[in-house]
């Protein structure tokens, strides 16, 4: 049998680490024989373990508006930059949202807005209060609702 010596290594140590570096396919088996933790990788800092919806309650009058923002979370807590979300209300006939998070008031009572990122979601809590006496019933389209 023949041995390809596959990197100069002064020191057995060095080749331990060598073999042990997880972003091979090599080095995730060296490390789980070997029982050693593979340290945090990438892909580990980017994965999405949560999504947070800010601000996550909103308190509205019909025909007012607010806006949301996401932040996606990797298992650590850090926000993920770079990733949109898909917006949704649970129920329309009490507010609607559009895609960049813009929320409108439609009429009176509470629903969920969800933002869903990859394969996570996060929510925010909508209470719509109706309109005060003597304002105008006019409401202001916004762009996208199809309103």
């Amino acid at each position: 049998m023949k041995f390809v010596r596959l990197a100069p290594f002064r020191t057995f140590l060095e080749a331990v680490a060598w073999l042990t570096q997880p972003r091979t396919a090599l080095g995730i088996a060296a490390c789980a024989t070997l029982g050693l933790a593979l340290p945090p990788t990438a892909a580990a800092q980017t994965e999405i373990a949560m999504v947070q919806v800010v601000p996550d309650t909103v308190v509205i009058r019909v025909g007012g508006r607010a806006l949301l923002s996401v932040q996606p979370r990797n298992q650590n807590g850090g926000v993920v930059p770079g990733l949109r979300a898909a917006w949704r209300s649970r129920d329309t006939t009490v507010a609607a949202v559009d895609s960049k998070g813009y929320v409108v008031g439609i009429a009176p009572g509470v629903t969920i807005i969800v933002a869903r990122v990859e394969e996570r979601e996060g929510i925010a809590v909508i209470v719509v209060r109706p309109r005060p006496p003597g304002a105008p019933s006019r409401q202001t389209p916004m762009p996208g609702l199809g309103r």
